[in-house]
């Protein structure tokens, strides 16, 4: 397979590769969370045909796979269990990662003693939205399910599109990203909310404190109503 042959050659060949004018560009990748796209490229065609679990989800601008934008920490570590890894970053931000499981990264900022979540990526093909569209999808298909669907090319290394949807929640539009590999042209990756070097959607809605945009949605226990 081309695709193969190319992620053989994405170690020897990344630093050389220059993207064309006029294409937005991103930072290197990071963690499991960033196996970049000809990874993600060989997932899709192992698990293009994978049926979808019961219990696995994407619900847009809202969460993955039972992790929703405003949790808390202790929440996700509930649902997901400890990460395999947690990067800090200046400004209270920490992207947390997992080397297994239906979740890959997910970012949560801190604001005093409080931590909640503002982005969730996934790269695992039994997540689905509601319309069937999840990991190893093809493009034509994430047309056909979201007619207001809007693309972008950038470029990390290889070719790619985010292709994201918006969704109002709480008077704001929260953005669910689709990372589709445009050499294979099939989705490699999901995002919900505010994360990924590879979500050129547009970010309207920081969460940088309690009084974020889904404080008036959220429970006592951090979960979204409804």
């Amino acid at each position: 397979m081309r695709e193969m042959a190319l992620a053989a050659d994405w170690g020897q060949s990344r630093q050389e590769l220059v993207p064309p004018a006029g294409m937005e560009t991103r930072p290197a990748c990071i963690g499991r969370a960033r196996k970049c796209l000809m990874a993600g490229a060989v997932t899709c065609a192992i698990f293009a045909m994978a049926p979808a679990l019961a219990s696995a989800a994407i619900v847009a601008g809202r969460g993955i796979a039972g992790v929703k934008l405003g949790d808390t920490s202790a929440r996700v570590v509930a649902v997901l269990g400890k990460p395999t890894s947690v990067q800090k970053h200046p400004g209270g931000e920490e992207n947390w990662l997992w080397s297994t499981g239906p979740i890959d990264w997910v970012t949560i900022r801190a604001k005093g003693a409080q931590k909640r979540v503002e982005g969730i990526e996934t790269s695992d093909p039994r997540q689905r939205t509601s319309r069937g569209i999840g990991v190893g999808s093809l493009l034509p298909a994430l047309r056909r399910a979201y007619s207001s669907l809007t693309c972008k090319r950038g470029w990390l290394g290889l070719s790619f599109s985010s292709c994201w949807i918006l969704t109002r929640i709480d008077g704001r539009r929260i953005p669910t990203n689709f990372v589709v590999i445009n050499e294979v042209g099939t989705i490699s990756a999901v995002d919900v909310g505010l994360i990924g070097e590879r979500n050129l959607a547009p970010q309207l809605w920081p969460m940088s404190s309690v009084h974020s945009p889904f404080a008036s949605a959220l429970n006592g226990n951090g979960n979204l109503l409804g």
